[in-house]
């Protein structure tokens, strides 16, 4: 589970006691802190978990909500080996590719490219990104 606030992946032993009827308790719960790429113009923003193996992938991006350049756009994926507990980097890319019309409906502006996180109430015509799927 990915802490959106605190920017935590939590893992939680759900059956550490081999009874389905115990529900899991704080001492079930591990967390780990979640790399910093140390975005500039902008805020990381941990979001999709993909697991294979003995490895959890966790998606990060900068957001550009600072600068609001297209150029600070970045996705980071990290690599959890669960055997270590510890983190590196599997990749990383800017988000400066065209995105495609995700909704159907044409828009008067380009509305292909990623744009920079933005909290205003046009939020729903911007393609603001979140690394959901891993």
């Amino acid at each position: 589970m990915v802490g959106l606030k605190d920017k935590r992946l939590y893992r939680i032993t759900i059956d550490a006691d081999n009874d389905p009827a115990t529900n899991p308790t704080a001492a079930d719960v591990l967390a780990f802190d979640i790399p910093n790429p140390g975005c500039v113009g902008g805020t990381a923003r941990p979001f999709g978990l993909g697991v294979r193996g003995d490895n959890v992938f966790m998606g990060v991006i900068c957001d550009a909500s600072t600068s609001l350049q297209k150029t600070d756009l970045w996705a980071y994926v990290y690599k959890l080996n669960t055997l270590e507990d510890t983190f590196s980097e599997a990749v990383n890319f800017p988000l400066n590719y065209a995105r495609g019309n995700v909704s159907g409906v044409t828009f008067s502006r380009d509305k292909s490219s990623w744009q920079p996180w933005n909290a205003d109430a046009d939020w729903n015509e911007r393609q603001q990104r979140c690394g959901s799927g891993i």
